[in-house]
């Protein structure tokens, strides 16, 4: 099964773009972990053409990985709904 996921836009108020690439890795990384552990439901048999990530506050300090592991679970579950 091949599963395409676009994002078009992430807004990030606060964080250095300089982190980018490391953070796209990050929400990749954790999307596929989220997948491979709890599946894709209904998602198989669907498109979704958008979809509200959803917000979160944010420890100062955070890592690019722990960042990106917040944003893709918002991603995950965002579709589970």
């Amino acid at each position: 099964m091949k599963i395409n996921l676009e994002i078009d836009q992430l807004v990030l108020d606060g964080f250095n773009q300089s982190n980018y690439y490391g953070l796209g890795v990050a929400i990749e990384q954790e999307i596929s972990r989220l997948i491979g552990r709890k599946g894709l439901g209904n998602l198989a048999t669907r498109q979704i053409t958008s979809t509200g990530g959803g917000s979160f506050k944010m420890k100062e300090g955070i890592t690019t990985r722990k960042l990106g592991v917040l944003i893709a679970r918002e991603i995950y579950y965002s579709f589970m709904k």
